[in-house]
């Protein structure tokens, strides 16, 4: 019978975090993340290396992903990963990948079509992911480049938010 059942959802509309983070002062950080519904092809143009990257790999992130999720960042400036829209963030398995043993900090890769297509320039390097994440991925990209026309405010996003302390913390202190 349809109201009877109640189902919960990471999804927030577009201007939540503005809202949260304003009106909820136990909140130290929040971020949204999205997949796209396809592949992207990315290529190396620097030698003409072309992957097909499956539509779980690229994750559109905020810039607050790692202040919200403690994946180690290897390589690149927490304060500046994500400064241009056409940053990338990689795991350290796909900077093997694309680049080798170069360092991949200022090099670029390419999108090609779909999702968000253009040239990116690598910002940073994080440790890759664990197994048991349900946050898998090989590439994180500025959330602003998500292709979703005109009205972004209808897109839910799912969205996680970090406490200025812990549960814990907060228990021990009552």
């Amino acid at each position: 019978m349809f109201g009877t059942l109640q189902d919960a959802y990471p999804f927030a509309g577009y201007g939540l975090i503005k809202e949260a983070l304003a009106k909820i002062p136990e909140i130290k950080a929040v971020v949204r993340k999205n997949r796209f519904n396809r592949g992207a092809v990315l290529t190396n143009p620097s030698i003409n290396a072309a992957f097909h990257e499956k539509s779980n790999d690229l994750l559109f992130v905020d810039p607050s992903f790692l202040d919200v999720f403690d994946f180690p960042l290897l390589r690149g400036n927490r304060t500046s990963l994500f400064s241009d829209p056409y940053n990338m963030v990689l795991t350290e398995s796909t900077a093997e990948k694309y680049f080798g043993a170069t360092d991949p900090i200022g090099q670029t890769l390419t999108i090609d079509g779909p999702p968000s297509p253009g040239s990116y320039t690598i910002s940073g390097v994080v440790a890759d992911p664990p197994l048991n994440t349900h946050l898998q991925f090989h590439c994180l990209v500025p959330v602003q480049n998500y292709p979703v026309g005109k009205n972004q405010r209808t897109i839910g996003y799912r969205t996680y938010a970090a406490a200025k302390a812990s549960p814990i913390e907060v228990l021990k202190d009552h």
